[in-house]
């Protein structure tokens, strides 16, 4: 299927990363127009006999890892960035799925209690306290994973000891990722009071169609505070949000601030993270386990299949625009991800850049103030 992630020789390497884009059918022995596999080829442009195209290897995973949306987004940012498709496609894949290999499992560790364990006296532990501790907290759970550890304060050392004895042993299972219970009620904390003018930006929010805002604000007129109440609305809709941020270094405090909002998941994207975490975070959000993902400029990518709403803040930093390797502006591309999902995309800043500004004075753009 399109979008699905497949090993195919090229040359004389024996296997490199594809990502298949499209499918058809062709008759054996006759010949074939190779172009008509690729997209924006001319017809007629490179003839090939059928038995000298190559076979696929096989298909990497079963399902595939862009969907049909984030695949027409590459398809556009090829056409609008004159880049080659393929590198498009690499930037909306985490680094480790870069290469033409299975697809790291995600193991959790669980610590089980042995039947040496359950038996074993606390008198044969007399000189180890720690160990009887951990051990009294493991005879009514049986089994305990990594975060129960640092919740119920056990060391590794502990574990190691504990293990070295046979009291306890180490089992790996595949993480599952079951459906998100929502949350009841969403909020943690009330609303705050929204003043005249933010009544008036909330209320000009459609939502379900795409409609381009710029909310155009001086500092401190509570932007945010619009962000969180119209997320809350998507939220309650049982859609996920999008929100940009310019610089790693804001991610954490805004996130702390939705956090301490909502009672849902909030997923961080930012290349602080180490290939594991990114791996893991973007898996996660695939499996619908993050209802609001916060980012820099390469989590507009993140693979959101139910997103109702995205937010750029600060639209006008320079930040949103990768300037080596693959060029784009992470900015642009939100704006034609809202309009292919037909939902609402709001830019905010005290400072807005002149093309947005100008969109928005030519009535492209819906001009929303906030002036106090």
């Amino acid at each position: 299927m399109p979008g699905t992630r497949v090993s195919v020789p090229f040359g004389h390497q024996k296997a490199i990363l594809g990502i298949a884009i499209s499918a058809t059918v062709i008759e054996a022995d006759t010949p074939t127009l190779a172009s008509s596999l690729f997209t924006n080829v001319p017809t007629g442009h490179i003839q090939k006999p059928t038995h000298k195209l190559r076979n696929i290897h096989h298909a990497l995973e079963p399902n595939p890892v862009l969907s049909k949306e984030l695949l027409e987004l590459c398809r556009w940012s090829a056409d609008y960035y004159h880049y080659p498709l393929g590198d498009i496609c690499q930037l909306a894949l985490p680094s480790m799925l870069r290469k033409p290999t299975p697809m790291p499992k995600s193991q959790q560790v669980f610590w089980v209690l042995t039947t040496a364990g359950a038996t074993t006296t606390d008198a044969s532990l007399a000189r180890a306290p720690k160990q009887q501790v951990a051990l009294a907290v493991f005879r009514p759970l049986k089994k305990i994973n990594q975060n129960q550890l640092q919740q119920y304060n056990i060391n590794t050392s502990t574990i190691k000891a504990l293990h070295a004895k046979k009291l306890i042993d180490k089992q790996e299972l595949s993480e599952q990722f079951p459906s998100l219970i929502k949350s009841t009620p969403l909020l943690k904390e009330n609303t705050l009071s929204l003043n005249h003018e933010q009544k008036i930006v909330l209320d000009s929010l459609v939502f379900n169609q795409f409609n381009a805002y710029l909310l155009d604000g001086i500092t401190g007129s509570g932007k945010t505070e619009i962000y969180l109440q119209a997320i809350h609305r998507v939220l309650k809709d049982n859609k996920q949000a999008l929100v940009l941020v310019p610089e790693i270094g804001l991610t954490p405090q805004t996130a702390a601030r939705f956090q301490n909002r909502f009672n849902v998941p909030v997923a961080t994207v930012h290349s602080g993270l180490s290939k594991l975490q990114r791996f893991k975070i973007w898996q996660a959000i695939k499996h619908k386990q993050y209802p609001i993902v916060i980012g820099t400029r390469s989590s507009v990518f993140s693979p959101l299949d139910d997103l109702g709403l995205i937010v750029v803040d600060e639209e006008h930093d320079l930040s949103y625009k990768q300037q080596d390797g693959v060029r784009y502006s992470a900015r642009d591309r939100a704006i034609v991800r809202a309009q292919k999902l037909g939902m609402p995309m709001v830019l905010g800043s005290a400072t807005p850049s002149l093309a947005t500004l100008q969109n928005a004075l030519s009535g492209r753009y819906q001009h929303l103030t906030l002036r106090h």
